[in-house]
């Protein structure tokens, strides 16, 4: 067998409870659905105000019981300053401007970091010295 479709048998009691809660949900999900579809072509499908919020918070989850978990998260993604349209020179000066506007940011915050230890390490002024 390749190993595409191996199928690798996980025997994690977390997991089995997680898979056991998610098809409870979806087996309640779809008739929360089918009510509200009901009382959507006007029958009167609801006992009370409680099960109508339920119903939609049911039919809310759908989305996410659905779906497939992904096996790892996507990378992030770097995010240029520079748009595809900037060149040269132009594309250069805005590079420059953004490291330049990260160290500013950097300074900054080292200035904050600074100033909060020397008002921690500074005694209080004496009564006398005021």
């Amino acid at each position: 067998m390749s190993a595409q479709f191996q199928r690798v048998a996980i025997d994690d009691p977390a997991d089995r409870e997680c898979s056991r809660l998610r098809r409870r949900l979806l087996r309640a999900t779809l008739p929360a659905v089918r009510q509200l579809a009901r009382a959507a072509a006007g029958e009167p499908v609801f006992e009370n105000d409680r099960h109508l919020r339920a119903c939609i918070a049911l039919a809310r989850l759908a989305p996410v019981l659905v779906a497939r978990r992904p096996a790892e998260p996507p990378a992030p993604v770097e995010v240029s300053p520079i748009h595809p349209d900037h060149r040269g020179q132009e594309a250069e000066i805005i590079r420059r401007m953004a490291e330049l506007r990260a160290e500013a940011l950097a300074a900054k915050a080292a200035e904050a970091a600074r100033a909060r230890d020397n008002q921690v390490t500074q005694p209080a002024p004496r009564r006398e010295d005021i």
